[in-house]
């Protein structure tokens, strides 16, 4: 049978290690940052410290005292007390732990009803400014069917709304495009480098008419790398190809203009040439030995010859007029000569027909 002071000694030495290691393991909860690990090393210090001081007075190493007698009791007593320490300043930890959690969480709401807010007023703002772009913004399937579409979109293909279009075309290529190959070439550049831009082309309206555009898009693709969709714009340039196409016959006609002009001029100087000529000799004819018949024939010549001449400067004077560079003048003149002169002109075509 085993003396019961011998199962108090070993008892007590049992709770003794059993403190120390307890100690030992708060201690390094402690020197990681538990805050409570200080509360539990001090209450099995103080345990271990009243279960020694009995012990050894059990043993005779120390005189008796009332604190040595009762040591267990008041080292357990204050490891009550200061584990009860310990659970209050965790439960208070837990406290506000939570608080602060729910502060936290209150924050993230209401960043996130923030973020909500800012988020509406940006598609607000994005709306707005797709419904009324004056460009035409578009979003299309590799199918050619219409995904969303702005209304300037739909008024420059002839249609009253988005939805009216988006529910009446259902072939891009053949529907929009007046030669369907452009919308296959526009395809194949796509595929290859993902992008257009400033691509012009001649498209179809609703009923029928044609007009270009210039058009700038890019093909997104899921994560996989599969195409979803085409989105770009398209800008209506029908005036700007009317105002070039005038221009190019404006500078076709002012072209047309200045070589008949340069041909009349020419023409005319390689006319006037032999006609001074024939007027000179004519004038040393009259000098000669001719008689009235022929004196006639020779004054008709030079006075033919003249009006030719006279013809001749007025087409000259018509290519001034076209250069802008025709002078008026105004000068007298005898109406009776004139009347000599168109009767000279005539009058072997009146003797030819017996007038």
């Amino acid at each position: 049978i085993l003396d019961y002071s011998f199962m108090v000694q070993l008892n007590s030495q049992l709770t003794l290690l059993y403190a120390i290691v307890l100690s030992a393991v708060g201690l390094i909860v402690w020197r990681r940052g538990h805050r409570p690990a200080r509360y539990y090393v001090v209450a099995w210090t103080a345990y271990m410290i009243g279960v020694l001081s009995q012990v050894l007075y059990v043993l005779g190493s120390i005189p008796y005292s009332e604190f040595v007698e009762n040591g267990a009791r008041w080292g357990g007593f204050a490891n009550v007390l200061l584990l009860s320490l310990a659970l209050a300043d965790r439960i208070n930890t837990q406290k506000r732990e939570t608080e602060n959690a729910r502060q936290r969480a209150l924050e993230s709401k209401k960043e996130a009803e923030l973020a909500r807010a800012d988020a509406l007023t940006n598609l607000k703002r994005f709306k707005n400014l797709f419904d009324n772009a004056a460009e035409g913004i578009f979003r299309c399937n590799p199918e050619g069917r219409f995904i969303n579409l702005n209304p300037a979109f739909a008024h420059i293909f002839g249609y009253r709304s988005a939805d009216e279009m988006m529910e009446e075309v259902t072939d891009t290529k053949n529907q929009c495009y007046k030669n369907p190959a452009d919308y296959e070439a526009l395809e194949k550049v796509m595929a290859r480098i993902g992008r257009i831009s400033n691509i012009e082309a001649e498209y179809l309206r609703k009923d029928g008419s044609s007009f270009w555009c210039t058009s700038s898009a890019n093909l997104v693709r899921d994560e996989n790398g599969k195409p979803q969709y085409f989105e770009g714009f398209l800008i209506d340039i029908t005036e700007k190809k009317e105002k070039e196409a005038a221009l190019r016959e404006r500078e076709a006609a002012q072209a047309s203009a200045q070589a008949k002009s340069e041909f009349l001029a020419n023409m005319s100087h390689e006319i006037r040439t032999p006609m001074n000529a024939i007027i000179g000799f004519a004038a040393l004819t009259h000098k000669t030995n001719l008689n009235n018949k022929q004196r006639d024939y020779i004054s008709k010549i030079e006075s033919s010859s003249k009006n030719l001449l006279g013809i001749v400067n007025d087409i000259l004077d018509f290519s001034k007029i076209e250069a802008g560079k025709m002078d008026l003048e105004n000068l007298e003149f005898s109406f009776n000569d004139v009347i000599n002169d168109v009767v000279g002109m005539l009058s072997h075509k009146a003797a030819e027909k017996s007038l």
